[in-house]
């Protein structure tokens, strides 16, 4: 589906659901919204639990993160290997649990302004921010 497909659909869907007239914001990325995850190493070390991990991670550019067939098993991936464990406690480290700890430790995402839906999404935040607080 093109942006303006989903945008039209997530507007439809939420004039159908709300009873109340409540802001909203569309998080619309390209593929799927764990790609914005995977600039930031010190954000997965910390998710998994291993802030000083020396283990390489081979981290995909912001030009090559659109284009994985999928991010989330990337980073799931990414997460377990900077666990630094061995095999056997690898198994139970489970990457889904800490995935949304990567986008809550991620103290900068200005990488990500090459991203056409991430500079959508800040746009759709700042007009956001001016149509509630004004």
């Amino acid at each position: 589906m093109s942006y303006d497909q989903r945008l039209d659909e997530i507007t439809e869907a939420v004039e159908e659901a709300q009873i109340i007239d409540i802001p909203y914001v569309p998080v619309i990325p390209i593929r799927m919204s764990e790609a914005w995850f995977l600039h930031d190493a010190s954000a997965i070390r910390l998710a998994a639990g291993n802030p000083n991990g020396s283990m390489s991670l081979s981290i995909p550019s912001v030009n090559q993160v659109q284009k994985l067939a999928d991010p989330k098993k990337t980073l799931e991936d990414l997460l377990v290997t900077a666990t630094g464990n061995n095999k056997r406690r690898r198994k139970k480290f489970k990457p889904r649990k800490e995935i949304h700890r990567v986008a809550e430790l991620i103290e900068d995402f200005s990488a990500l302004r090459a991203d056409s839906s991430f500079l959508k999404l800040e746009a759709s935040l700042e007009a956001l921010r001016f149509t509630v607080f004004i």
